[in-house]
């Protein structure tokens, strides 16, 4: 009897499940963090400016900041991908190791009916701004691709590996073979970014003009009719941006911030900017998003960076209104 009851319950509940409706999808508010959603809302220029001005009076680290420095962050970056292409990557290349350190425009991103298209062409922090520009495709009817290589220069200049301790010959083959591969695609808008702190083969850092000389040389290089260019400037760094600064100051912030005036990237834009105006590219600088007096590690209840040269992909979907607002001249 007890055996003819069992299965009688078991046959009931398997029933019961199959003629139970589907689970509803996912709303946009629960989408994981490392997904975009184009209905979703970001903090405005405004509000991500006030939150920089307030964190200034941070002192005890918030729980959800705490928990974060516990997580592994592996930088985030534009996730869903459509139409994908194969990509011969240049001989020089073609060995690289970590391979995911080389993005060559393999996948398309954003609104998949997108009719425009936008290029993210940098270092690795193209690939940290991907995070935003994705969201900001998807909101405006655009696609994005992204050309990225960690640790090279942008700027039409011949830098010296911190590897090899010689010219970065594959910095040179990604950078040209980037442009001809970006003009082939004749995008409506290409956005630049370079950290700018390479030293030059010869062992020095380049000078203002050096500097200003090698974005004039690559902008040229990548201008075609009916495009638009835009430029991110350097993201601010400092020695005590990071987790491991904010683990030893859980109860002291402050601590782990920096006069704005201080700042060792400061020297880096204001070549960056001078290259943008003379090419008609706009120029869009993230020292405010994250420095008002001072530059903060922590804003709006976020930790700021992933690691020292990078911020957290958390905070970098958190701009996403801002460098929205900011690329409109551009995507106009």
């Amino acid at each position: 009897m007890k055996r003819r009851v069992f299965t009688m319950l078991s046959a009931l509940a398997i029933a019961l499940v199959a003629c139970s409706p589907p689970p509803p999808p996912p709303a946009a508010s629960d989408k994981s963090e490392d997904t975009p959603s184009a209905s979703k809302s970001f903090a405005t220029t405004a509000q991500v400016l006030d939150a920089v001005k307030a964190a200034e009076q941070l002192q005890n680290l918030p729980g959800t900041v705490a928990a974060s420095l516990q997580k592994s962050d592996d930088g985030g970056g534009a996730s869903s991908c459509f139409d994908q292409h194969d990509v011969q990557k240049p001989a020089l290349l073609q060995a690289h190791q970590p391979a995911n350190e080389i993005n060559f425009g393999e996948c398309a991103y954003g609104d998949e009916n997108g009719k425009k298209l936008m290029v993210m062409f940098g270092d690795s922090r193209a690939w940290m701004f991907s995070t935003p520009l994705e969201i900001i495709a998807a909101k405006n009817g655009w696609k994005l691709r992204v050309f990225s290589f960690s640790g090279c220069e942008i700027a039409d200049l011949e830098i010296l590996s911190s590897q090899t301790n010689s010219p970065n010959k594959e910095c040179d083959s990604f950078r040209s073979t980037a442009i001809s591969k970006i003009r082939e695609l004749h995008p409506d808008l290409v956005i630049t970014t370079s950290a700018g702190d390479h030293k030059l083969a010869d062992g020095t850092m380049p000078t203002p003009a050096q500097s200003q000389g090698g974005w004039a040389s690559t902008f040229k290089a990548l201008a075609q009719p009916g495009m638009r260019l835009a430029l991110i400037g350097p993201i601010p760094v400092w020695a005590n941006d990071d987790a491991r600064c904010l683990a030893a100051h859980s109860r002291e912030v402050q601590a782990c911030s920096i006069p704005a005036a201080q700042l060792e990237t400061n020297e880096h834009e204001a070549p960056q900017a001078a290259s943008a105006a003379d090419a008609g590219a706009v120029f869009i600088s993230p020292k405010p998003w994250v420095c008002a007096d001072n530059c903060e590690p922590v804003i709006a209840d976020i930790k700021v960076y992933r690691e020292k040269y990078h911020l957290s992909s958390e905070y970098a979907a958190y701009l996403s209104g801002a460098l929205g607002e900011a690329l409109k001249p551009a995507m106009a």
